[in-house]
Protein backbone atom coordinates (compact mmCIF):
# COMPACT_ATOMS: atom_id res chain seq x y z
CA UNK A 1 0.00 0.00 0.00
CA UNK A 2 1.21 3.19 -1.00
CA UNK A 3 2.07 5.84 1.32
CA UNK A 4 1.16 9.67 1.20
CA UNK A 5 3.38 12.02 0.76
CA UNK A 6 3.40 14.68 3.16
CA UNK A 7 5.27 17.84 4.92
CA UNK A 8 5.66 18.16 8.23
CA UNK A 9 7.35 20.06 10.37
CA UNK A 10 10.35 18.71 12.02
CA UNK A 11 10.51 20.47 15.18
CA UNK A 12 13.88 22.97 13.87
CA UNK A 13 13.57 26.30 12.58
CA UNK A 14 13.88 26.60 8.99
CA UNK A 15 13.27 23.06 8.59
CA UNK A 16 10.79 20.84 6.98
CA UNK A 17 10.59 17.34 5.81
CA UNK A 18 8.90 15.53 2.78
CA UNK A 19 7.80 12.29 4.06
CA UNK A 20 6.60 9.46 2.48
CA UNK A 21 6.37 6.13 4.16
CA UNK A 22 9.75 4.95 5.21
CA UNK A 23 11.52 7.84 3.37
CA UNK A 24 12.53 11.37 3.99
CA UNK A 25 13.93 13.92 3.11
CA UNK A 26 14.30 17.55 5.21
CA UNK A 27 15.14 20.36 3.92
CA UNK A 28 17.15 22.72 6.35
CA UNK A 29 16.52 26.14 4.71
CA UNK A 30 12.67 27.11 3.97
CA UNK A 31 12.00 29.55 2.26
CA UNK A 32 8.45 29.80 1.41
CA UNK A 33 6.54 31.57 3.57
CA UNK A 34 2.70 32.12 3.34
CA UNK A 35 1.00 35.44 2.51
CA UNK A 36 -1.35 36.05 5.82
CA UNK A 37 -3.88 37.68 3.67
CA UNK A 38 -4.52 35.60 0.13
CA UNK A 39 -2.64 32.26 1.16
CA UNK A 40 -0.29 32.13 -1.33
CA UNK A 41 3.09 31.20 -1.41
CA UNK A 42 5.83 33.39 -1.22
CA UNK A 43 9.47 32.91 -1.70
CA UNK A 44 11.16 35.16 0.91
CA UNK A 45 14.54 35.42 -0.48
CA UNK A 46 12.41 37.42 -4.21
CA UNK A 47 9.86 38.76 -2.59
CA UNK A 48 10.96 43.26 -1.08
CA UNK A 49 7.45 43.23 0.15
CA UNK A 50 7.12 42.36 3.78
CA UNK A 51 6.39 43.81 7.09
CA UNK A 52 7.42 43.61 10.81
CA UNK A 53 4.26 43.17 13.49
CA UNK A 54 5.28 42.29 16.85
CA UNK A 55 8.34 40.57 16.26
CA UNK A 56 7.32 39.14 13.00
CA UNK A 57 8.10 39.23 9.52
CA UNK A 58 5.09 38.85 7.10
CA UNK A 59 5.70 38.35 3.31
CA UNK A 60 3.50 39.01 0.51
CA UNK A 61 3.02 38.22 -2.77
CA UNK A 62 1.75 41.72 -4.08
CA UNK A 63 1.40 45.46 -3.23
CA UNK A 64 -2.22 44.92 -2.69
CA UNK A 65 -2.21 42.14 0.04
CA UNK A 66 0.54 44.29 1.70
CA UNK A 67 -1.66 47.20 2.09
CA UNK A 68 -4.47 45.25 3.42
CA UNK A 69 -2.20 44.16 5.53
CA UNK A 70 -0.41 47.33 7.23
CA UNK A 71 -3.95 49.08 7.10
CA UNK A 72 -4.90 46.06 9.86
CA UNK A 73 -2.43 44.16 10.95
CA UNK A 74 -3.50 42.80 13.97
CA UNK A 75 -6.90 41.15 11.61
CA UNK A 76 -4.08 38.97 9.36
CA UNK A 77 -1.22 38.84 11.88
CA UNK A 78 -3.18 36.73 14.30
CA UNK A 79 -5.39 34.73 12.45
CA UNK A 80 -8.42 33.07 14.22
Amino acid sequence: MAHPIRFTDAGFTGEKCLISGDVGLCLKEWHMQKDPVCGMMVDERKTKLTSEHEGRIFYFCSPGCKQKFDADPHRYGHPK
